[in-house]
């Protein structure tokens, strides 16, 4: 059926049709939580006893997924851009479940391999990818909120799956997780994404944010504010995103390494197995926390600033997660996780705001991907130095003085300017 603009905002409608979008998206980033670094590192002992293997050979699958999966997430940006979410969301989740499901009956390291690439593109490249362009598609001036609930439904699903899976291994097994996650994965993406999604508020009659340009909304904005529209051919040639690529490859790095071992840190410094995935529990609300206060924040105040702070207070909770005491494990929980839940809030609203929503997909497509390479390159780095020396001390303080670099490089990362426009970033 075809609207023509205006027609399905001139009916009374409840509830703006984009929160319904932005929904769907957050169950999207709940189901994601399996492909997450955070739950991945519960596997990691388990499967090692099991197969004989050893973390340097098991992160290296995980970085090795990874690295395929970014390079398979270039060309979804665009599909994004041309056919919206409705179609790229549900097939997202239905391979995603069918390979955690083939996880289950994984017993050779290119069985994992392979498998591992599939749930990383399908989990954290296209389902994180696609619901944040989802968000930033329906909302100009409630982006940030809007952002910031899918990324809580990221964090309730760290939260949720570490402790679930930790039961079932010890009830059962770590094939049986696999299988569960799995179904779960299917109930919860595939139908919902095909019933309720659609690209963007234009394709129903609608306006961003369900405010008619030059009409008074909610009493917060009484005009739709204009936004920057760039081709991709002209962001290429901007400063902020050679300043930007750089500094969400780093905090990829960082983030990668610190989450997937987190678990075997924590094991090594004499937890248990439950109070470790409680620890990953208590450091995924926490990322719910910061994805909420980010979100109103990115709203009212410049997204790069935020997004400094966030860095730095990664650096600042890694050195505490190293001092290994209950109060600054803890101390590390909150900051790691508002760092997080700061972060992966801010950065798709960064380019958003920059660059605007006419290539906001082919944008994510590039720069997602290099993200994606950094959570490659920090497993297998902690891996391989946890190998070579038998801790994660000095790489661990790597990180941290790493999390302060990308912090700069943000800094410096001003917004582009093609045309005044109000409210770029």
């Amino acid at each position: 059926m075809k609207y023509t603009p205006g027609e399905a905002n001139s009916r009374k409608q409840p509830i703006f049709y984009g929160w319904l979008i932005v929904a769907v998206a957050t169950v999207a980033m709940f189901a994601s939580g399996p492909a997450q670094a955070s739950v991945l590192s519960v596997f990691v002992d388990p499967i090692a006893r099991e197969l004989g293997w050893s973390r340097t050979l098991i992160s290296g699958g995980v970085s090795v997924g990874t690295v395929l999966a970014a390079a398979a997430v270039v060309p979804t940006g665009p599909l994004l851009d041309r056919y919206g979410t409705r179609i790229v969301i549900p097939a997202a989740g239905a391979l995603l479940g069918l390979a955690a499901i083939g996880m289950s009956l994984v017993t050779t390291p290119l069985s994992f391999y392979i498998l591992m690439a599939l749930i990383r593109f399908t989990g954290i490249g296209v389902l994180m990818m696609a619901s944040t362009v989802a968000a930033a598609n329906w909302f100009i001036h409630k982006r940030g909120r809007a952002t910031a609930f899918t990324i809580v439904g990221m964090a309730a699903g760290i939260g949720v799956a570490p402790p679930v899976a930790q039961f079932i291994i010890q009830v059962y097994d770590w094939r049986t997780a696999w299988t569960v996650f799995g179904i779960a994965i299917w109930l919860l993406v595939v139908l919902p994404g095909v019933i309720f999604l659609r690209r963007r508020p234009e394709d129903m009659g609608l306006y961003t944010d369900g405010v008619e340009p030059g009409v008074g909304g909610d009493g917060e904005h009484p005009e739709v504010r204009k936004e920057p529209e760039w081709r991709f051919r002209e962001v290429v040639r901007t400063r902020a995103l050679w300043l930007l690529l750089p500094a969400v490859l780093v905090s990829g790095v960082t983030a990668g390494g610190v989450t997937f071992h987190q678990v075997p840190f924590l094991l090594g410094q004499g937890m248990s197995p439950l109070s470790a995935a409680g620890v990953v529990s208590l450091y995924a609300l926490f990322v719910a926390a910061g994805s909420l206060l980010s979100g109103v924040a990115a709203d009212r105040v410049p997204v790069r600033f935020g997004l400094v702070a966030c860095l730095a207070a990664g650096g600042v909770a890694i050195v505490a997660l190293l001092v290994a005491q209950p109060a600054t494990i803890f101390l590390y929980s909150l900051l790691y996780g508002v760092s997080v839940g700061g972060r992966q809030t801010l950065e798709p609203v960064m380019w958003a705001n920059y660059y605007g929503r006419s290539s906001l997909g082919t944008i994510r497509g590039v720069a997602w991907p290099v993200q994606i390479m950094g959570f490659a390159a920090g497993p297998v780095i902690a891996g391989m130095a946890y190998d070579l020396v038998g801790d994660y001390l000095w790489v661990f303080g790597v990180f941290a003085v790493s999390s302060l670099g990308s912090a700069l490089l943000v800094l410096l990362a001003k917004p582009p300017v093609k045309v005044a426009v109000a409210g770029a970033a």
